[in-house]
Formats: C-alpha cells, structure tokens, sequence
C-alpha cells in the first residue's frame, strides 16, 4: 500500500488572524470551508499547497477539543484533519510548491515512530536528528520535543521558489527564525528550494 502526505492541520486562537499570516508569507490562497466541522465548535479554512491541503481550524464556542487542545499546548499549533471540490481553482505555485514532510516531537521520538510505522505499514528509518517514515510524496520525521510544547507537530517542510519573499514578509510580522525557518501559527515551516 503506498501512502501519500495530503494534509496538515493547525489549530489556532482566531482564525482569520492565522489564515491571513498563512496566505500572505506563503504565497498559498484560500480553497475550502467546511461548515460541517461547526459541530464540533469549530470553524476551518482549507488552502491548497501543491496537491496536499493546510488546514486551519478555531474553537467558535467554549470547552471544545480544539480549545482544550491550545490550552494543552500553550497556543496555536496543529490539529487532526478534509478538502473542497473546488481547490484546484486556488492552487498556486508561484511561491510556494508542495507540501513535503512533517516533524512530529515528542518525549519518545522512537516509541512514537513505531507506532506510527506499524500502523501505516512503513518501515522506520534513523534520520539525522530522530527516525521518519518515508511516504510516496514526503516524510514523517520524529523528534524530541524543542520547544516545550510537549508532544504534536513542531514543524512543516514547504517547497518554494520564492525563499527570500517569505522570508521578508515573515519577518514583517515576527515568523522570521533563520533562512531555512518561519513561524506562522505556533507552527515552524521548513523552506526547502525547488530543485
């Protein structure tokens, strides 16, 4: 069976603030919005990246998973993910290509790699700073926690073009981290050139 990297959720606060950080540093545009998650106290943007999605949802009403969940990690963060007929419409690639890979961190990276294999049927390979899972589009990595947070996704690999524009317009709203690194969304996205 091969398995593909189609979608990373977040979490966030207030929604328009996060999708508005997303949309503009990365160059990515607005596909989707389920009114189906307001079930659940939520409500959710889709952006298209590449063929895979980033989604963000926020609590709309008290005492909900998602608001249990930013208490938990002290902030916005990522969230367990779905898509819109309509996203191809709202795909760009001028900036930003595909989604690529996620870094999960936790206190037992391997322990957390194993299960993850065995569940997806991969094979969990050592990696430079932890184990991943190779996917038929990217990569699982798992590494110890860095930041405090306690365990979740710490981090996204992107494909760009344009590196040096977000890294501008990151830094006009305080994501800038390195040349390699922004923050949106409590959230570190990994800027890898299109080769």
């Amino acid at each position: 069976m091969t398995m593909y990297l189609r979608q990373v959720c977040l979490v966030a606060q207030q929604l328009e603030p996060a999708i508005v950080a997303l949309t503009s540093v990365l160059g990515i545009e607005r596909c989707h919005v389920d009114p189906g998650v307001g079930k659940w106290g939520l409500e959710n943007t889709l952006m298209a990246v590449g063929t895979s999605f980033l989604e963000v949802v926020a609590p709309i009403e008290e005492n909900t998973a998602g608001g249990r969940y930013l208490d938990r990690r002290g902030g916005d963060g990522v969230w367990e993910p779905a898509g819109g007929n309509a996203w191809k419409d709202h795909m760009r690639s001028d900036v930003t290509t595909d989604l690529t890979g996620v870094e999960l961190q936790s206190d037992d990276p391997q322990r957390d790699a194993k299960q993850w294999g065995a569940i997806a049927g991969i094979t969990v390979e050592q990696s430079a700073d932890g184990f991943r899972l190779l996917m038929a589009n990217g990569e699982l990595r798992f590494v110890p926690d860095r930041d405090g947070r306690s365990a979740g996704l710490a981090g996204v690999d992107l494909t760009v073009i344009e590196r040096q524009r977000i890294l501008e317009a990151a830094g006009a709203i305080d994501g800038y981290r390195d040349d390699h690194c922004v923050e949106l969304c409590g959230t570190r996205f990994y800027l890898k050139d299109r080769s």
